[in-house]
């Protein structure tokens, strides 16, 4: 099948024609293609394909649905540190913040 657009013209006759006796050689084959594929000779064995997931790949998924099911934020870690923040309770050690804020942007 070729296109012969050039400079947004449409496409020939004869190329629409090309790419609609194309199109149905295609649709043509797939027909046959189904329908040979449907019947079985007689006297033979029909196969199957199969996959094995691999100890790991089980592992692997098993870690995904935990992570998913657990929540994204801890509600009681949470909590906490606002009733500390509400009580004048939490603290923050002014060095710790200084080096938490050079290590976050790159400082030494």
């Amino acid at each position: 099948m070729s296109i012969d657009r050039i400079h947004n013209q449409p496409p020939s006759r004869s190329t629409q024609a090309d790419s609609i006796q194309d199109s149905a050689s295609v649709r043509e084959a797939e027909k046959r293609k189904s329908s040979s594929g449907s019947q079985a000779a007689p006297g033979s064995v029909a196969q199957s394909d199969s996959v094995e997931i691999s100890e790991r790949a089980r592992e692997l998924a098993r870690a995904q649905q935990a992570v998913e099911a657990a929540p994204d934020v801890r509600a009681d870690k949470v909590a906490e540190l606002k009733q500390r923040i509400a009580n004048g309770a939490y603290e923050v050690p002014a060095e710790a913040l200084a080096d938490k804020l050079l290590e976050i942007n790159g400082g030494d």
